[in-house]
């Protein structure tokens, strides 16, 4: 063995180890470790259900109003006038 292997050796086998030893408390996961469902689904599900529906509202009420804005207030029409003779003097 040449004396740069027996250098490297060590540091090699550190690297290369896994060390990754079976932890000796562990059994396979079952049904039992899920979580238990408490409470009424009910009332979790109308809970859920009346913040979507705020976020619907506030939505159609955004969209209504950008739409009323557009047709109250719309842009000018861009006349040939308006654009510059030669482009490249933008």
């Amino acid at each position: 063995m040449s004396a740069l292997q027996r250098i490297a050796k060590p540091f090699v086998q550190r690297v290369t180890a896994r060390n990754m030893s079976s932890i000796e408390t562990w059994q396979r996961p079952t049904y039992d470790v899920l979580p238990v469902p408490k409470g009424s689904w009910q009332a979790d599900y109308d809970k859920k259900n009346a913040k979507a529906n705020i976020v619907l509202a506030v939505g159609i009420v955004t969209f209504t109003a950008s739409m009323l804005h557009a047709l109250i207030d719309p842009l000018p029409p861009v006349t040939k006038a308006d654009l510059p003779a030669d482009p490249r003097t933008l």
